[in-house]
């Protein structure tokens, strides 16, 4: 499918232009990134006249969303809601889509999917459709980001630790 090969290619191609180094930032850059690439296949799959990843900050108990190809108004609660609830909500032109992912045999949430559609179909034909593509996308993202960012933590977490080991060891 030419979307998962889009999706994927655009993550990986952010990713290798950094320097290692994750920061509060890339949770809205890198996806911002994958919508620029991806916005005209989503669009060819379905009508849309935006999408949004909004990502959930774990520690800080907070959204990072990104837009394309514009922001547009959307409702936080239903954000929250299909966050929390782990389910599609429509509301309007505005479908939320819990971007999952399975990590030790156990489906995760790790943000939300918003689209911004131009026709409104039933909730059943947009499903089939788009379910694939948003648990590709969310699959992704975990790995990308989430993932990698926990191993820049750690090998931070380990260089501190060195460094507290020789300054201790200058001490004696």
């Amino acid at each position: 499918m030419d979307i998962n090969e889009c999706i994927f290619s655009s993550s990986l191609r952010y990713v290798h232009h950094r320097e290692g180094k994750f920061s509060e930032a890339d949770l809205v850059d890198i996806p911002q990134y994958i919508l620029e690439h991806s916005f005209t296949k989503i669009n060819e799959l379905k009508s849309v006249d935006g999408v949004a990843i909004s990502l959930h900050n774990s520690e800080r108990q907070e959204f990072y969303t990104s837009f394309y190809p514009q922001s547009f108004d959307y409702q936080e609660e239903k954000l929250e809601q299909s966050f929390i609830e782990r389910q599609w909500v429509s509301k309007g032109a505005q479908l939320y889509i819990p971007l999952e992912t399975l990590i030790d045999n156990e489906i995760v949430v790790i943000g939300v999917f918003i689209l911004h559609r131009r026709e409104f179909k039933s909730l059943e034909e947009e499903k089939l459709y788009l379910g694939l593509v948003v648990r590709y996308l969310g699959t992704v993202l975990y790995h990308t980001m989430i993932r990698t960012a926990g191993r820049f933590r750690d090998i931070g977490l380990v260089f501190d630790d060195i460094h507290r080991l020789e300054w201790e060891n200058n001490q004696i």
